[in-house]
């Protein structure tokens, strides 16, 4: 059982998602794992990387945060899925989901919550315990608040998370699925078949013939949350890309009529582009138009997917394409 909220701090380590080679990926619009999200960050949970403004807002609206602090305390190893129910790939209600909580037998929570913790809970969670379809009440009602806090968020989403479902289409039809792993965030990593996950209770779990579900947060650009027990698949929440213009209300921007930009992002594809031969770091961003702090972000992205590799020559840092991203671009040439 883990359906859990990754937490951000020295003690975190990886739990490792052997992946294969033949992934089903598919995409799920999933507003209620967002909202859990910023609930962690807004209460005293792991960090997702949530803007202050919006943490503020969400603690405003929670009338009884309390009531909440036993999903986030230091003994609590996870989240019941129950809390959580994720819902089918491809886009799902918020209405919904509410409505599944608001159903759920309380018996279901108290069952959940003494396998988690092997029968003995610990003390946070007695009031749980004591009256839970009084709590599970409650714990609709805090998310229904944040959703009303948050709602205009998500519509400035949309827009991002379209691209984001051709991006992910593209790689599946494209066979660059490992491409695309290798670039969900920066907290997590991709090698050898094998998603790697922060987690502060480290575990090794086999996807098999389970599809893998991503589904993209709009909560922060730190957002981590995953679930690698549920029987029928597999979900790993990440940060939609260009979540910054969610909050400055820029209008993001992407190469529509190029599939590699759709597929790595605008600077990346001009990067990998113009990577026929070695340049460095400096070049690279006036090539691209950014700062070499925002290079050295794209880079770290194209370096965990194996696209580019970095090497020191004196006193710089050569940037060179790899075998792999010669194959990327020859893909898309022309």
């Amino acid at each position: 059982m883990t359906g859990a909220i990754a937490s951000r701090d020295r003690r975190t380590t990886g739990t490792s998602l052997e992946v294969g080679g033949t992934t089903a990926v598919q995409l799920s619009i999933n507003p209620l794992v967002s909202l859990f999200s910023t609930l962690a960050d807004s209460i005293g949970g792991p960090t997702q990387g949530t803007p202050p403004a919006v943490r503020t807002a969400v603690r405003a609206a929670v009338s009884r945060p309390s009531l909440l602090q036993p999903l986030f305390a230091s003994e609590t190893v996870a989240v019941p899925d129950c809390l959580l129910p994720f819902g089918r790939p491809g886009r799902v209600a918020l209405a919904d989901q509410l409505a599944e909580l608001r159903s759920l037998r309380p018996e279901v929570l108290v069952e959940e919550i003494e396998t988690m913790f092997s029968g003995n809970p610990p003390l946070c969670w007695a009031p749980v315990l004591a009256h839970p379809a009084r709590w599970l009440v409650g714990y609709a009602d805090a998310l229904e608040e944040i959703w009303t806090a948050t709602e205009q968020l998500w519509s400035r989403a949309q827009n991002l998370l379209a691209l984001e479902a051709e991006r992910v289409g593209m790689a599946v039809v494209t066979a660059s699925v490992d491409v695309l792993l290798g670039s969900l965030s920066s907290r997590y990593s991709y090698a050898d078949g094998m998603l790697t996950l922060p987690d502060r209770y480290p575990m090794t779990a086999t996807l098999g013939d389970r599809p893998l579900v991503l589904a993209p947060l709009f909560s922060g650009i730190g957002a981590s949350a995953f679930n690698l027990d549920m029987a029928e698949l597999v979900w790993v929440g990440y940060p939609v890309p260009g979540i910054g213009s969610i909050w400055e209300r820029e209008t993001p921007t992407t190469g529509a009529d190029d599939p590699l930009s759709v597929l790595v992002g605008t600077v990346r594809a001009t990067l990998l582009r113009g990577l026929s031969r070695p340049m460095s770091m400096s070049d690279a961003a006036t090539l691209a138009s950014c700062s070499a702090t925002t290079m050295t972000h794209h880079c770290h992205y194209l370096e965990r997917a194996g696209l580019i590799e970095r090497r020191r020559r004196q006193r710089s840092i050569m940037i060179h394409r790899s075998p792999r991203g010669d194959g990327l671009v020859d893909i898309f040439a022309g």
